[in-house]
């Protein structure tokens, strides 16, 4: 969507074939991203009924935070963090909506990957619409402990494209992406737009509370790499 908006607003682009694969590419973007945007809510209403808070992360949420639409942001998955306790309770009830584990995983194995932070991943069996289950923002081998739980408490209702669901004040989600970013050693471009656009678009924010928050959580290296590879990038 970047791409496409971008040439097709600046005269001088590459050329009209350029121009019509990218459109092309970004009427699929748009027409995925509202299937995905629709699932997330079906799955948030469920999961609320059946007592169970989800707060999205990066997706829809995201590009609603970042960019003023959940369509001009292309994601893949559906992320929901979820307290520890009710993890068991989200794949179960997820599976009764027709999804099942990426991975066979025993009962043990199952315990042992909620325990160390591990995302539960599953896969809609007719649609193929893949959502992972989280309860920490990255598994506690990386040697950061970001839970749910510590984030819940900072959420609030807020718009996320047709409707209202969970999402974090902009200085933590910029901390969260430093720290998703940093686990993946930066490899998208993406995500340095998704922070310009996350620091653009919120100029009447505390950033100060970004450091805060990350020298509570022991991460305000990761946001420091963070910002300073945005910094020289843009």
């Amino acid at each position: 969507p970047l791409v496409y908006r971008g040439l097709s607003t600046v005269a001088g682009h590459p050329g009209q074939e350029l121009l019509t694969a990218c459109a092309t590419t970004f009427f699929e973007v748009v027409a995925r991203n509202i299937v995905l945007e629709r699932e997330l809510f079906r799955l948030l209403a469920k999961l609320e009924s059946g007592g169970i808070p989800a707060l999205p992360f990066k997706g829809p949420a995201l590009g609603q935070m970042a960019y003023g639409d959940t369509l001009q942001r292309q994601y893949d998955d559906l992320d929901l963090l979820i307290e520890r306790a009710n993890i068991a309770g989200a794949r179960d009830l997820l599976v009764a909506e027709g999804y099942e584990p990426v991975h066979a995983l025993t009962a043990r194995e199952l315990a042992f990957q909620i325990r160390n932070g591990w995302d539960i991943c599953l896969r809609h069996k007719e649609t193929g619409i893949p959502v992972e289950l989280g309860s920490t923002l990255v598994p506690y081998p990386y040697a950061v402990d970001i839970a749910a739980s510590d984030l819940f408490p900072l959420a609030a209702r807020g718009p996320c494209g047709p409707g209202d669901a969970l999402v974090l004040p902009p200085p933590v989600v910029l901390v969260c992406l430093c720290v998703h970013a940093g686990k993946h050693l930066w490899q998208r471009l993406g995500w340095l737009c998704d922070i310009a656009a996350l620091l653009t678009r919120h100029t009447d924010h505390d950033w100060a509370e970004a450091g805060e928050f990350a020298r509570r959580h022991g991460v305000s290296r990761l946001l420091a790499s963070g910002l300073d590879l945005f910094s020289r990038t843009w």
